[in-house]
């Protein structure tokens, strides 16, 4: 009988330290669950779009004129992968290669051109920071071509030339945004393309000219035409801004 006993308590030891050891064991496994079901809103908010708006400044190379292009950006993103920006950019060239007219009547002493882009366009992010954007736009060329009448320098003339455009465009860049809400990126290449375009030109002469006039006119018009019809194209442009 003692040996009964022994064995009963024994076996009930076992069984209580079983149970014990059950119920541990529970109650870790709902501690872990209930701390990543915790976890999970929390990190869905973390990759979802938190920041919807941003505002920059860019700073590039080209835009067909080969000068420093600056400007600025407003965006809104859409979804996680879908980003609504707006831009406008502006670049200037006042020392560009200079020749002679086609029959040497007319000399050029100034030619300088600037431009002005504005687009909208929708950025797609295939990860984390790489995007795509196509867009549409407004271009606009303005130059000035000046020249000396080569056998009597004080007759001149000056050309005021404006070229026109809407454009089609299209990006490649990467933007890291911070947890703070600074952004930094750049923007690799960009073109736009014209669909449509315009030109015109004013002529202001001094003194009097000959019949060069009109060859140095044509050819005004001519790279007024040329220039609302060319594809433009912008290098490396950096930028930085912030999100909120």
């Amino acid at each position: 009988m003692p040996d009964c006993a022994r064995t009963r308590t024994l076996a009930f030891s076992l069984a209580s330290h079983l149970a014990v050891a059950l119920a541990l064991l529970f109650h870790t496994s709902a501690h872990a669950a209930t701390a990543d079901q915790a976890k999970k809103p929390k990190r869905a908010q973390e990759d979802g779009p938190t920041r919807r708006f941003s505002v920059g400044g860019d700073l590039g190379y080209g835009m067909g004129i080969s000068a420093p292009a600056f400007g600025g950006d407003l965006s809104y993103r859409l979804t996680k992968q879908l980003v609504l920006n707006s831009s406008l950019t502006y670049a200037s060239n006042s020392n560009l290669k200079t020749s002679s007219s086609p029959d040497s009547t007319f000399e050029v002493t100034k030619l300088a051109v600037s431009g002005l882009l504005g687009l909208i366009n929708i950025r797609y992010y295939t990860g984390r920071s790489f995007y795509a954007a196509a867009g549409l736009g407004w271009r606009q060329y303005s130059g000035t071509l000046q020249g000396d009448q080569v056998s009597d320098p004080s007759n001149s003339l000056t050309i005021t030339m404006t070229s026109q455009s809407v454009v089609a465009g299209l990006a490649l860049g990467n933007l890291w945004t911070f947890n703070h809400g600074l952004y930094l990126g750049g923007e690799w290449l960009a073109a736009q393309f014209p669909l449509t375009s315009s030109y015109s030109s004013t002529t202001t002469t001094t003194g009097t000219l000959g019949s060069g006039q009109d060859i140095f006119e044509q050819i005004a018009q001519d790279t007024a035409a040329a220039v609302a019809k060319t594809t433009s194209v912008t290098f490396l442009t950096l930028k930085v801004g912030y999100s909120f």
